[in-house]
């Protein structure tokens, strides 16, 4: 795949991730009281503070899919089969899969990751990886490295065991990978 199809994909992706945002953070709700106590040993309180979460009937594609599939791009990740999103501080969570508390929080970790993801590289760079990462990795959704990194940080929380802190750890692995960060 050519520069500049990717270029387009990156830009047509940070648009479609600012409009979300944008869209839903409205009528947004703040993390409640009993999961920010679940998640406060991970996350810190500027990131919890960030979070903001809507409920959708179903996540919707992006509007662009039909331009992208005319190009030949193959496996379109199908947004409308997922139980949520991020979009940088605002989590989207569909109603179509419904959860116990037990998956609910496991799956409010993942997109916390996501929001860490995003408070570290900013919403450009972070559509620029994902995008990236995605082609390279053969559109294969499970292979982006950012995906790795929320399921592999969902999977140690799921394991219980000792609390870490999620931003140092997505901090130091992109530092490592030579990122520039926000903060």
């Amino acid at each position: 795949m050519n520069n500049e199809l990717i270029h387009y994909l990156v830009q047509k992706g940070y648009e479609w991730i600012v409009d979300q945002r944008n869209l839903h953070v409205l009528k947004a709700q703040e993390l409640s009281e009993q999961d920010r106590v679940l998640l406060q040993p991970y996350f810190e309180l500027k990131i919890l503070d960030l979070a903001k979460v809507a409920f959708v009937d179903q996540i919707e594609n992006p509007p662009f899919y039909p331009e992208i599939i005319r190009l030949g791009i193959p496996n379109l990740i199908d947004f409308t089969q997922m139980a949520g999103i991020t979009f940088i501080d605002c989590i989207l969570i569909s109603r179509c899969f419904p959860h116990d508390q037990q998956s609910w929080i496991s799956l409010l970790f993942h997109e916390m990751v996501h929001i860490v993801q995003y408070h570290l590289l900013g919403a450009r760079q972070f559509a620029e990886l994902y995008i990236k990462g995605w082609v390279q990795s053969g559109f294969d959704y499970g292979s982006i490295p950012l995906e790795k990194q929320a399921y592999d940080l969902q999977r140690r929380f799921d394991q219980g065991g000792e609390p870490f802190s999620v931003s140092q750890l997505i901090r130091s692995h992109l530092r490592r990978l030579g990122f520039s960060l926000l903060s």
